[in-house]
């Protein structure tokens, strides 16, 4: 709806007689296409929602989020592909944040936990999905329920791999995505989360310390049996840091799922705000491609391996890896 009135019982009157959103004039063509843009990425949303609710109930799928680095972005991309998974499909999705000492995922979306993983494993009595439910947070404004970490470091010594492995199989039964977020460091609780997971999305950046570090973890996933698992999310992809996501792909021996643009002004007055900006900034180019990975995830689509020798497999060759 285009109008010269802006005041509210103006607009609530139009929204409920059936407008989507509204301009006021004079607006620019930027306003009213992005506007566009944004009323059709919610009924395409809604239209899907719509659909995959006609559809068998599919088996649950726990993704696991890993990075051998901190500062990759990793707690963010877990936070918005939970978002887009529900978005995207109407399912319901459960995220878990089990980077135990640092855990960000509740000041990402602004909440305020008085409990959290670590209050729920000293309980008395068994383990239940009653019990588990008591220690959830829906999240309003995105539609997912969240489980927070423990609210300081010490607390997370209190969370063994049993306790891990016990929590994902409940949330299995409660919900049909489960996006669990761990640690940057492979002790005893992560691989407990990427035993029980289905796709584990190994985050990495276009830096060579990075990709070294990942060669390394993929080494020891495949020893023990976790590797074929194993998806590449390339965040902040950019073709301005010296090396291409191909190089990636052929030093890691494995192909990359999807590639996140860097939006640095975006992500960060996102996560300044505690809004995802799969919910503030749905049409963006950094939102769409978290919608791409979303989409292959629901359909377990799977990338194709491309590309040719490049210069990071010959540096890797001559360290003898």
């Amino acid at each position: 709806m285009m109008t010269v009135q802006g005041e509210i019982e103006y607009v609530k009157k139009s929204m409920a007689a059936g407008a989507r959103d509204y301009v006021v004039k004079p607006f620019s063509n930027e306003e009213l296409l992005g506007t566009v843009k944004k009323i059709y990425h919610q009924e395409s949303r809604r239209r899907n929602a719509v659909e995959a609710k006609g559809l068998p109930k599919t088996a649950p799928q726990t993704v696991a989020l890993f990075s051998t680095k901190g500062g990759v972005g990793k707690t963010t991309l877990a936070v918005n592909l939970a978002v887009a998974l529900h978005q995207l499909s109407g399912k319901s999705v459960v995220l878990a944040d089990l980077d135990l000492q640092f855990g960000d995922i509740a000041a990402l979306l602004n909440l305020l936990p008085r409990q959290s993983i670590a209050q729920l494993v000293q309980e008395a009595g068994p383990l239940d999905g009653d019990l588990l439910q008591n220690y959830l947070i829906s999240h309003i404004s995105s539609g997912i329920s969240v489980l927070p970490a423990p609210l300081r470091p010490e607390y997370a010594d209190l969370v063994t791999p049993q306790h891990i492995e016990q929590i994902l199989k409940l949330l299995q039964q409660r919900f049909e995505y489960i996006i669990a977020d761990t640690s940057s460091y492979l002790n005893e609780n992560v691989l407990a989360t990427l035993d029980v997971a289905n796709v584990i999305l190994m985050v990495v950046g276009l830096d060579l310390p990075t990709i070294k570090d990942a060669k390394l973890a993929l080494e020891v996933l495949q020893s023990l049996g976790l590797k074929d698992k194993v998806r590449l999310v390339l965040n902040r992809a950019s073709p301005d840091f010296g090396l291409r996501w191909e190089d990636v792909e052929r030093t890691l021996e494995i192909p990359i799922m999807a590639q996140i643009p860097s939006a640095g002004k975006v992500v960060v007055s996102s996560i300044n705000k505690g809004v995802p900006f799969m919910v503030t900034n749905p049409t963006s180019p950094v939102a769409e491609s978290i919608d791409k990975l979303a989409h292959q995830l629901l359909h377990k689509g799977k990338a194709s391996l491309e590309g040719r020798q490049s210069l990071l497999a010959g540096v890797f060759s001559l360290l003898g890896r």
